[in-house]
């Protein structure tokens, strides 16, 4: 992976909520949710808007930390994403990086060392999460009803 690459949320598949420091993430096909705190957290509500660089100098400057320090965690951490079917590659990026851009990440100050982004993995509300009808979306995102039966004549 280089540095220049982008990446995107997979679709409407994936959806995912923020709550202060941490992100749960969950996969609507296979109802497996997914947990991330900390740098990881940054690194996530990033992914749509800037390149795999952008992200690295801000955490190596806010955090004091080598570029060779961040670099390769993050790589790792976005490749492990990447792996879950959480995130794609992205031909450009979704809105463009910048100084007006603020994300719950940008918004807090960096609190102490640079710690390596980890992905937290849950399977154990599989069967209800895939029960749950919310689930079923079309291509914009909305749940869909499921088809009524023809009237019995």
């Amino acid at each position: 992976m280089a540095l220049s690459a982008c990446f995107r949320v997979t679709g409407p598949k994936i959806v995912h909520e923020v709550f202060d420091d941490e992100v749960v993430i969950i996969n609507l096909d296979t109802g497996t949710y997914y947990s991330v705190e900390g740098v990881a957290a940054e690194v996530w509500t990033r992914i749509d808007g800037e390149t795999v660089q952008d992200i690295v100098d801000d955490l190596s400057s806010r955090y004091g930390t080598p570029e060779q320090g961040v670099a390769p965690s993050v790589m790792r951490f976005l490749n492990e994403l990447q792996t879950e079917g959480l995130i794609v590659p992205a031909e450009t990026l979704s809105e463009p990086a910048g100084e007006g851009r603020t994300t719950p990440a940008q918004a807090r100050p960096s609190n102490g060392q640079f710690q390596a982004p980890v992905l937290r993995k849950f399977d154990d509300m599989q069967e209800l999460l895939l029960l749950d009808p919310i689930h079923d979306f079309d291509d914009a995102g909305w749940p869909i009803a499921k088809p009524a039966d023809p009237p019995q004549k």
